[in-house]
């Protein structure tokens, strides 16, 4: 329950782990990024598509045969294809194998940089911290909001005790 408005020029998009089952499995890379630019120069995309680590004979691969960080590599260009300044990403690297999981989160430090805002959702607390200026707790409502640093050091000394019953 809440509210949300946009401030001027925001323009939105979202990215999330079921976009990978939108992707046509008879299509190859190239042919996904057609079907969301019709009109978009051939250059334009695979030059896209290189930035996603999609270059030379990549782009003539179908989706079909791709790796799981493949096709969200994949899913990610098809979604910045059209600019947007405020990026929604929804666990962007669940179920990556580790070198794809570290490529999805070197992208998303690079939007950063470029001057978009980027809000992650995640239950990776190292992700969270590597990505974030600030990250919000929640558990229904908002359990804490600060800067990671700050986060540590009020949160430090906390400590999980867990208890295992058996023989």
């Amino acid at each position: 329950q809440g509210e949300r408005r946009l401030g001027h020029n925001v323009t939105v998009t979202y990215y999330a782990q079921h976009q990978l089952e939108l992707l046509n499995p008879a299509n190859t890379v190239l042919d996904e990024m057609v079907q969301i630019a019709p009109m978009e120069d051939l250059s334009f995309l695979r030059a896209i598509l290189g930035r996603f680590l999609f270059s030379g004979d990549d782009v003539k691969k179908k989706v079909a045969v791709l790796s799981g960080g493949e096709k969200s590599r994949l899913a990610l260009a098809r979604m910045l294809i059209r600019p947007a300044n405020f990026l929604l990403l929804d666990e962007p690297t669940s179920g990556l194998d580790p070198a794809s999981a570290r490529h999805m989160r070197d992208l998303v430090l690079g939007l950063r940089r470029a001057g978009r805002a980027v809000l992650v959702s995640t239950h990776n607390l190292v992700e969270a911290e590597e990505l974030s200026d600030r990250i919000a707790v929640l558990k229904t409502d908002l359990l804490a909001l600060d800067t990671p640093a700050m986060l540590r050091r009020r949160l430090s000394g906390a400590r999980v005790t867990i208890e295992v019953e058996g023989d």
